[in-house]
């Protein structure tokens, strides 16, 4: 099985979503230890799962710890827009 992240245009990973001042934000992350991630063999059920698991894990710093569907909804675009799928297909050790 391979290993699945999500990316953006910086090198930071999908961690969650915070939610400050009333505002939803995808959370993000150095370190893999805290990111989102999940094994399987497709790339498309990565992409949903990965999703899902953003949408439903906040951030220790967020105001609230569910998000409306307008939310999920807002998010949702911005992780398609700002995210893409990595995977530890052909990465080698260094």
């Amino acid at each position: 099985m391979t290993e699945y992240f999500l990316t953006n245009h910086q090198d930071y990973f999908a961690a969650g979503f915070v939610v400050n001042n009333g505002t939803a934000f995808v959370d993000t992350a150095a370190g893999l230890d805290v990111v989102v991630a999940v094994k399987t063999d497709s790339p498309t059920n990565a992409k949903t799962a990965l999703y899902q698991q953003v949408l439903l894990h906040p951030a220790a710093a967020s105001e609230r710890t569910t998000l409306t569907e307008q939310e999920q909804a807002q998010l949702t675009r911005k992780l398609d827009e700002n995210f893409s799928l990595i995977s530890t297909d052909n990465l080698e050790s260094c």
